[in-house]
């Protein structure tokens, strides 16, 4: 094809040509210098082969192949000399036939040009270049052929993260799985190797056998080593060939003060870019004493690593090695694998299906236990059955809620000991006083306290604190526990204290994650003054998720820890709490589903609407939408209105109890009115017995159990009932006995005559205080024993005289009062 457009003529070297609508697999240029106007292919065409007078050409235009065979781009090496037009969008995309095996080359030649929808990969061993890291190399493991610039940069040797707690911010390192690289045997770009740390002796391009292809253009070198602090050496034992289209300088090693390479190392690299004039190695890489300057260092560093090195190793398993992991928790674990996304994608559709305000309405069904005559009530029982390896292997233990006795130390030694003896503890609180979560604790650096007991004392002294994250402080403990007759036992614990300012409806989750992957695999103990069942439940998330990988539920999970958790259960913020720790991790793992970015973004903000509401108006419990600050008002309020009222009370209700950890002492006040409640209770106890016992006299058999349930409702029975005979029986003696005093009163016989010896030792035992009592006992008491009561004859009159009439007493006290007067 050598249809062109002629369009000016400026002298006999420059000719200015239009490009033909569509290129074929042949086409002729002819005399044509400069090209103007858009490239396109045909869709038919696999190659296209240009001709003419010129080997390359000047170009203005606008490149677009689109839904071609095309299986190479050479013919596009012809138009380096480039000039975009403008308002002009530039891509190859949907050649499915064809391999680019260089974009980034391309994109330097045509700026602003995309590459996308081509078949990938170009070959078996060949992938992209890029900047190294720990994910590129385990996407291009199996590779040998690099196609583009392979950059190092910014590597520190140390292998910890640091974490930002707004996004992922991540110092580089050193890459773990950096021997992939071993296999790589060319690298068609550059090599690029500059500022970094601790590379040490970098030897992992030793079977790199060329560098750079004839069509790199630029003035920047095809091998760059510069400002990399901590290398030692560089070896590139099997490199043949820098390949560069400029004749400049194609390797520059300048600025690394630790290098010392070999002269044999030197000279390959000298000859493999062409010569002397295409190489620029610094100086102090290599001289003509390198060898007796390394067998000088040698000798030194055999002498003095002896030393050192023994004194290292006691420096190390004495300061170090305890401290080492405390000094920083670990990286949160946001890279989960597919199974893991997977769930936690299931939880967030789960948890979006209604806004954090419809959950605060239908919480029964996850935060509430379900009555016993209850249909669900077996369904939740199962659950501790179905998940008892977690249940057995993972689940964080709770300190019980309990007391310490004010005077005897012995309960509060055993309550430190059954703490201390786990291997690793955790206490939440609301700022990092230790103390307000266990006031026993020292909570100043050498502070110490002691406990004794009857055959044991224990002393705790603070070693040192150090905040370890955000929210996280780090308390070491030496303990020295004595026993009678024993020699001490002396340990360091560490307690892990997380800091939780804020309860009710948080939106910082800066350590939580870490502080859960310090505590995977391992059994936990957790004491808190805030609601310590919060922890225990995302524990429960992070170990289905992360750690076991297994499948579960948000309503499920709920319902298990409701039913097995040993604490108090959730309440309605703190399982909007959760579903937000869900959402969040989500999130920043890049697991919520493509399909409910939106539905996320809302939940999140009408939590975060909620939490600010909650801050500025701590009294207002119920949060209504017209409360909030939001455009999503009105349809907050149609969500709430179509999810009804709240469902019926088939539920138990929740414990009242306080639900912190009170590991103190009594007060003075406390203790009082324990003994006052004692000494109650002693008394009921009496009062019952003597109640008991009257009924056994008065009455041969008892009511049934069921009429303990009437209180003060009288009982009603047949006429065949047991307990209905002896009530007959017992009323007749009763009228027996009225009757016979009613005849003893009209004889004149005092009532107080009537009681005999055996209910007035009833009326003692039972401390009646009632008149009739009294008057009772104090007539009995003034009979004497000699006396008759009553004589066979049935007369009033006594056998010695001790019943004395009334005219007789009134004859006598005037007598005495005659006696008493003077005589006149």
């Amino acid at each position: 094809m050598s249809c062109m457009l002629l369009t000016r003529t400026t002298t006999n070297t420059t000719i200015e040509c239009a490009m033909p609508p569509h290129l074929d697999s042949n086409v002729d240029f002819g005399d044509c210098t400069h090209l103007y106007g858009p490239l396109l292919v045909r869709s038919d065409v696999s190659h296209v082969k240009l001709s003419g007078k010129t080997s390359e050409y000047i170009y203005t235009g606008c490149i677009r192949i689109n839904n071609t065979k095309l299986v190479d781009l050479s013919f596009l090496e012809k138009f380096r000399d480039f000039t975009a037009m403008p308002n002009c969008q530039q891509y190859i995309a949907g050649n499915e036939e064809l391999c680019v095996e260089d974009p980034s080359e391309l994109r330097e030649w045509f700026p602003g040009i995309n590459i996308y929808d081509n078949m990938e990969p170009c070959g078996d061993h060949q992938c992209y270049g890029g900047a190294v890291t720990e994910s590129y190399l385990e996407e291009t493991a199996e590779c040998t052929t690099r196609v583009g610039d392979l950059i190092i940069t910014q590597w520190h040797g140390t292998f910890f993260k640091v974490y930002n707690a707004a996004f992922l911010n991540f110092i580089n390192r050193k890459p773990p799985n950096i021997n992939i690289l071993y296999k790589t045997k060319e690298i068609h770009g550059r090599l690029i190797i500059y500022h970094n740390q601790g590379l040490g002796d970098f030897d992992y391009f030793k079977n790199v056998e060329k560098i750079g292809k004839p069509s790199i253009r630029g003035r920047e070198p095809v091998m760059t080593v510069v400002d990399n602090e901590g290398l030692t050496s560089l070896k590139m034992s099997k490199l043949e060939e820098l390949m560069q289209q400029q004749t400049g300088v194609r390797v520059k090693i300048a600025h690394n003060e630790q290098l010392q390479m070999a002269t044999s190392d030197v000279d390959r690299l000298v000859t493999a870019a062409g010569g002397s004039g295409h190489a620029d190695i610094q100086p102090s890489a290599y001289s003509k004493r390198a060898s007796s300057r390394w067998t000088t260092y040698i000798i030194y560093v055999i002498v003095a690593a002896a030393v050192l090195f023994s004194c290292f190793l006691l420096f190390f398993y004495v300061r170090i090695k305890p401290r080492l992991d405390f000094d920083m928790l670990p990286s949160p674990p946001l890279r989960l694998s597919k199974k893991s996304q997977t769930i936690l994608a299931e939880m967030c559709r789960e948890i979006l299906k209604n806004n954090p305000m419809v959950w605060r309405i239908q919480d029964r069904q996850l935060i509430w236990r379900y009555a016993k005559d209850d249909p669900q009530r077996a369904a939740v029982a199962g659950l501790a059955d179905k998940h008892s390896k977690f249940l057995k292997n993972h689940r964080a233990e709770l300190i019980p809620n309990a007391y310490i006795p004010r005077k005897s130390e012995k309960a509060l030694e055993r309550r430190f000991q059954s703490v201390v003896s786990q291997p690793l503890i955790l206490m939440i609180g609301k700022d990092d006083t230790i103390s307000n979560v266990v006031p026993s604790l020292p909570n100043d650096n050498g502070d110490s306290d002691e406990h004794a007991n009857n055959d044991s004392t224990m002393k705790l002294t603070l070693a040192r604190s150090k905040y370890v994250g955000d929210q996280t402080v780090n308390f070491i403990y030496k303990i020295i526990t004595q026993r009678k007759g024993e020699k001490p036992i002396k340990k360091k614990i560490h307690i892990l204290l997380y800091v939780w300012g804020s309860l009710r409806l948080p939106i910082e989750f800066q350590d939580i994650l870490q502080v859960l992957r310090f505590f995977a695999n391992k059994k936990t103990i957790c004491v808190s003054n805030r609601r310590k069942e919060v922890f225990s439940m995302i524990h429960l998330i992070y170990t289905y998720v992360y750690v076991l990988c297994e499948s579960i539920g948000v309503v499920e999970a709920f319902q298990l820890h409701t039913e097995t958790c040993n604490g108090a259960p959730l309440d309605s913020n703190e399982m909007l709490m959760v579903m937000a720790f869900i959402l969040e991790w989500a999130h920043q793992s890049f697991s919520v589903p493509p399909d409910l970015v939106q539905k996320h973004a809302d939940w999140c903000h009408t939590y975060a609407r909620m939490s600010a509401f909650s801050k500025e108006h701590p009294n207002i419990v119920n949060i209504r939408p017209d409360h909030l600050v939001t455009s999503r008002r009105i349809t907050l309020q149609e969500e709430i209105k179509a999810a009804g009222p709240r469902p019926g009370a088939i539920f138990s209700e929740r414990p009242e109890e306080a639900v912190v950890d009170k590991m103190r002492r009594r007060t003075k006040d406390e203790l009082k009115g324990q003994k006052g409640q004692a000494a109650m209770g002693l008394r009921r106890e009496e009062q019952k017995k003597v109640t008991k016992e009257d009924d056994e006299t008065e009455t041969n058999a008892a009511p049934p159990e069921t009429s303990g349930v009437f209180f003060q409702k009288r009982y009603r029975a047949g006429p065949d009932d047991p307990f209905r005979i002896a009530e007959e029986k017992r009323i007749a003696e009763a009228l027996k006995k009225r009757t016979k005093v009613e005849v003893l009163e009209k004889s004149g016989i005092p009532k107080s005559a009537l009681v005999n010896k055996s209910a007035q030792d009833r009326i003692r035992a039972a401390g009646s205080k009632t008149p009739e009592a009294k008057k009772a006992s104090k007539s009995a008491s003034m009979v004497p024993k000699s006396a008759s009561m009553v004589p066979k004859s049935g007369s009033m009159v006594p056998k010695s005289g001790s019943m004395v009439p009334k005219s007789a007493k009134s004859s006598k006290r005037k007598k005495s009062k005659e006696q008493k007067k003077p005589k006149s």
